[in-house]
């Protein structure tokens, strides 16, 4: 979909770091003969380097990076870094990340401020077992400058789908 609702030569970039849904993700962009989407084997976080994911895991909705060793070893890059070396400035910023909510705006604040929207899931009970309160972790997007549109909520799941808008 972000495919086709960027401008004409717009790019989306996808960071995908487990490799089944990667896969996944290339073949359906192959199959629909989209030529915009660069998907990128990293997962993004608050800092650079190495993290693991766990194998029971791989190829679903689920999958989470660890900095616990693991299965499979993952490079990781924060979105400041990024978009710094290969000079992008994303004008929308989609993050689902299963609870890493929280490193993402770390590693990325400038550019979630400087953009024209982020649409972010948030899952509460996941933030808590990262040590992050989830209230806290709402009060401080406000930071950005930005207003906050409740997509949906899912209380039985602990997660809402918000979009910050200029």
């Amino acid at each position: 979909m972000a495919s086709r609702l960027v401008q004409p030569g717009g790019r989306v970039y996808s960071f995908e770091p487990d490799p089944r849904a990667r896969a996944q993700l290339e073949r359906n962009l192959k199959a629909n003969h989209v030529s915009n989407v660069t998907v990128l084997p990293y997962g993004v976080t608050d800092r650079e380097g190495s993290a693991w994911l766990d194998r029971p895991r791989l190829g679903g909705s689920e999958t989470q990076i660890t900095l616990e060793a693991s299965d499979i070893e993952v490079q990781t890059v924060t979105l400041r870094n990024f978009c710094q070396k290969h000079r992008i400035y994303p004008s929308v910023i989609k993050i689902d990340v299963e609870g890493a909510e929280s490193k993402v705006l770390d590693g990325g604040i400038e550019e979630m401020r400087n953009a024209r929207a982020v649409v972010l899931e948030v899952h509460e009970e996941k933030l808590r077992n990262e040590g992050v309160d989830p209230s806290a972790f709402l009060q401080s997007l406000c930071t950005l400058g930005k207003r906050k549109l409740i997509l949906d909520s899912k209380p039985s799941a602990h997660t809402m789908h918000l979009a910050l808008t200029d």
